[in-house]
Formats: structure tokens, C-alpha cells, sequence
């Protein structure tokens, strides 16, 4: 199992973070939080109907009178998530800049990865975040369940689900769900015997389960859950229901993402895909 960064670090290093707006707040104070106004309405009744980014409020005689707003944490993942795309498009574009230009671009996106290179064979195994984070084990042995991916030195992407609580549920394949769409992915087996321990966290022993795929229809499944990083994602584990965070989802994008840098006669130009290469040799930690 392979680690990745704290989750302020990953997702909020590059965000001003808001306070919160609530009814009962003066209309100034809310205006000057919620930042730029994407419309606004006169209604009946001496109220204003304010929009922005975030969502909208309601204000009468200068006080909030009813918010409808993304959730701060999820808005504050949104926004990070558009400057980290922003970031790898730009850098997909870069072949018609300079090597030097490619390379800087190049480890600037490689390095929120975690990039583990065996010490005896020599191959790698590349994760997303990287591996700070799943050194707090509060962290990583977080309770409920998730699905994950990994890649190699050649782009070929591993699946791993993660269960973890007070008892064993004996998972051994998932199943996957997107905006609530009726025709849901049912993956085969597990490679091999499920990986199952104990860990104490806190004074409190917890259980945990981890399996891994590989099957083409698995990768196929979970790459429309990268393309869809925005809509709503349902995981079943042994008939247990869990929804997948924004971290889960944006990190099984950017992996997508390197696979298909990696990929021999992928969609990326050859000498871009060399520095690439080059570039996770250098970020790699020996194992």
C-alpha cells in the first residue's frame, strides 16, 4: 500500500479560504466573502437576489436572509482542481516550447506524486497524493471505503479498493456507481487473496481489507469515474455504500493522466514522453 500528501497541502496550498456566510450576517460582510457577483436580481418585497461563484444568497434591509452555498471545503477542492487542470493542460501543450520549458513543467506536475522505484527490479510504481500523508496513519487508516489507482513505469493502471473498520466485511470485488445510474459496473474477482490486517489507531484496533484488478473492464470502469471527476460516484463494498470524496476522484483522474503520458504510442509526443520518463527516474524513492 502507497501513501500520499496531506490533504491541506495537496488541495488548499493554492486557496484563499473563506469564511463562512450565514443568515443573519450584514449584506457588506457577505459581498466582501463571497468575492466577485455573477448576477444580481431586485425582487419584491425590498430583497436582492445576489449570485456568484459559490452559489447565491437573499438579502433584505442589509441582512442575509437565505444562503445557498456550496459547501466551503468542496468549493476550496473546486477551485484547486481548476488550477491543477489548468496547470497539466498547459503542460500538454508545452512540446512547442523548449526542452528546458518541458522539463520545468514536466516535474512541477510529477511532483505532487509519490513515485516508488523497486531497488531490485528496478520498476516503478507511481500514486497519487504523494506519500507524506499515509505516513499519519489517521490519515491512511481512515474508516470507511475507497477505491484507488496506481500506475507503472509503462502506464499500466492497478486498481485497489480499501475497507477499513471495527469488522471484517470480506471484500472481494466492488461495486460502482455514477450519478445514480441504474446500469452499474459489477467488477470481477480480486488478483489473488485479498490483502487483509489489523492496525491500532488511537487505542482503537481496526481491521483492514485491500484488493487489486488489473482486468481491462476494471481500468474501463474506474477511467469514466476520471473523466467524471465532478459528478457524484457510489462505491459498494461487500453490500456497504460509500461516496467517493474529491480527493478520491481527482487523484484517480491524474493518474489516468500519467498512464496515458506513459502509454508507448500514446496520445503525447515521443520526446515529451522521454523527459517524462527521465523525470520520474529523478523524483523516484528507491524501495
Amino acid at each position: 500500500m502507497r501513501p500520499g500528501v496531506l490533504l491541506t497541502l495537496i488541495l488548499f496550498s493554492c486557496l484563499n479560504l473563506f469564511a463562512d456566510v450565514s443568515v443573519g450576517d450584514t449584506e457588506a460582510s457577505a459581498l466582501s466573502q463571497l468575492g466577485e457577483v455573477k448576477g444580481k436580481i431586485v425582487l419584491p418585497n425590498k430583497k436582492v437576489n445576489y449570485t456568484f461563484d459559490r452559489g447565491e444568497i437573499t438579502v433584505s434591509e442589509g441582512k442575509v436572509v437565505s444562503a445557498k452555498l456550496e459547501p466551503i471545503e468542496d468549493y476550496n477542492i473546486r477551485k484547486n482542481n481548476e488550477k491543477l487542470d489548468k496547470k497539466v493542460n498547459d503542460w500538454s501543450e508545452s512540446r512547442k516550447n523548449k526542452r528546458a520549458e518541458v522539463e520545468k513543467n514536466a516535474e512541477g506536475v510529477l511532483s505532487g506524486f509519490y513515485i516508488s522505484r523497486d531497488s531490485f527490479t528496478g520498476e516503478y510504481t507511481i500514486y497519487y497524493p504523494k506519500k507524506e500523508a499515509y505516513l499519519n496513519p489517521i490519515f491512511y487508516y481512515r474508516k470507511g471505503g475507497r477505491i484507488e489507482a496506481q500506475v507503472d513505469g509503462e502506464g499500466k493502471i492497478t486498481v485497489k479498493t480499501y475497507y477499513v473498520g471495527s469488522d471484517w466485511i470480506f471484500h472481494d470485488n466492488f461495486l460502482l456507481k455514477i450519478n445514480n445510474d441504474n446500469n452499474f459496473y459489477t467488477s470481477p474477482k480480486t488478483i489473488g487473496s485479498p490483502h487483509r490486517d489489523t492496525v491500532t489507531i488511537n487505542d482503537e484496533v481496526l481491521v483492514y481489507e485491500v484488493c487489486f484488478y488489473t482486468d481491462k473492464e476494471v481500468v474501463d470502469a474506474l477511467a469514466k469515474v476520471a473523466a467524471n471527476k465532478e459528478a457524484e460516484v457510489m462505491l459498494r463494498l461487500a453490500g456497504r455504500n460509500y461516496t467517493l470524496t474529491m480527493l478520491d476522484k481527482y487523484s484517480i483522474s491524474l493518474i489516468f493522466q500519467v498512464s496515458e503520458w506513459l502509454k508507448e504510442g500514446g496520445n503525447i509526443d515521443p520526446e515529451v514522453r522521454k523527459i517524462i520518463k527521465d523525470k520520474i527516474q529523478k523524483l523516484s524513492i528507491a524501495e
